[in-house]
């Protein structure tokens, strides 16, 4: 019995090795300049997950096909609270939104995101960085499988963390860490397609095969030229439409649960201020707001430390904080606004967003104020030409 048991364990353990193996990083990836990236990344091929979603490969396939890019003096870098954001509601053409969901699947997604568009747009002056609480990460090296090709442009952007007072994450960690194997799960479960007798047959093709061009990726049709979603949205969200109130249940509320014993996080947002300091970019904090009901939720999960270190890490380096996250600026109770609890994709939440974002840099510029709570009685003041584009 032994025997049998040993035996198949060395099965397993062999498979398991092999299945981790078998997904190597592309060599071209591993020692690339961030200039080579860009090329890289552009005109690289995507599978499995990768494919219907936007991550950091689709935003720089879509912006190296943008035909002016010394006219681009400012990006929007966030999740997909922010990817609804229209900065060309004003006219302008000197704005791109970068946003994605590479934030929860590698360490510093989004300033990985912000350091190859600003590669990619020399002229970049202006960062607004999400600031959301669900951005608080480990303290330590997270990287997805699919993730392992933007290695080299981690290595490239770990020098700012090395200048933090606790330096969460060096160079030295992102090269060692990245190579050992994580046994939290199992990749033979994960990949066991690829070990399928059919395919040595080459007789088996499903949907999860499937390859495609990065700039080719379906969802990029969704998506202007400067990164923004193309297509009507609703007004506002009538009482019948809207979303019943999140439970304890809820996985945006479990999610929130880890947030605070993570602390003291993995200085993302300081990193941020030293990339700004150092590339000549304004960097401009801001923090979305959630219906009232995930915000209890928050509140009782460390939205409060969360705040904290933001605002100590605004002002240690003189960035603004623009937040709309508190229940007494008024957006929170306003359930009409959010397509659901945590979304404000309706076109008076974007028109609202917009002009909130603009009212608190404005507030910063000319009085040098840190922390700008944007009130909703403020924006709706100043918001009537956004609203037109909602006709």
């Amino acid at each position: 019995m032994f025997v049998i048991v040993l035996i198949t364990l060395s099965i397993f353990i062999f498979l398991e090795i092999r299945s981790r193996n078998s997904l190597p990083i592309d060599v071209k990836f591993v020692n690339a300049s961030s200039e080579e990236m860009l090329n890289l990344l552009a005109n690289a091929t995507i599978s499995d997950r990768e494919i219907d979603n936007q991550f950091i490969i689709h935003n720089t396939a879509l912006f190296a096909k943008y035909p002016l890019k010394n006219d681009i003096n400012r990006a929007y870098i966030g999740t997909s609270r922010s990817k609804m954001l229209r900065p060309s509601w004003y006219g302008g053409v000197d704005s791109i939104n970068a946003s994605n969901n590479s934030y929860n699947e590698i360490t510093y997604g989004l300033l990985l995101q912000a350091e190859l568009v600003r590669i990619q747009f020399p002229n970049l002056r202006e960062v607004f960085v999400e600031s959301s609480m669900l951005l608080r990460r480990p303290n330590r090296l997270i990287v997805e499988n699919d993730h392992k090709k933007y290695l080299s442009i981690l290595k490239e952007v770990v020098v700012y963390s090395e200048k933090t007072a606790d330096a969460p994450i060096s160079n030295e960690t992102v090269l060692k860490d990245a190579e050992k194997i994580n046994w939290n799960e199992s990749l033979f479960f994960k990949e066991r397609k690829n070990f399928y007798f059919s395919n040595f047959l080459n007789v088996r093709k499903d949907e999860s095969d499937k390859q495609l061009l990065a700039s080719e990726q379906p969802y990029i049709a969704s998506l202007s030229i400067n990164g923004e979603r193309i297509g009507p949205m609703n007004f506002q969200r009538e009482p019948k439409d809207q979303l019943p109130a999140v439970v304890e249940s809820n996985v945006k509320v479990q999610r929130l649960k880890d947030i605070l014993d993570w602390y003291p996080w993995d200085g993302l947002f300081e990193i941020f201020a030293l990339w700004g300091k150092a590339n000549n970019v304004q960097v401009i904090f801001y923090q979305p707001p959630v219906r009232s009901d995930l915000y209890e939720y928050q509140l009782k999960y460390g939205m409060q430390k969360h705040r904290d270190d933001l605002i100590e890490i605004a002002t240690k380096y003189e960035i603004p904080f623009i937040d709309f996250n508190k229940p007494e600026l008024g957006f929170s109770e306003r359930w009409d606004l959010f397509a659901d609890e945590d979304h404000l994709e309706t076109c008076l939440g974007v028109a609202y967003y917009l002009r909130g974002l603009e009212l608190g840099y404005d507030d910063f510029k000319r009085s040098r104020s840190i922390v700008n709570d944007i009130s909703i009685e403020r924006v709706a003041k100043e918001a009537s030409l956004l609203l037109k584009k909602c006709n």
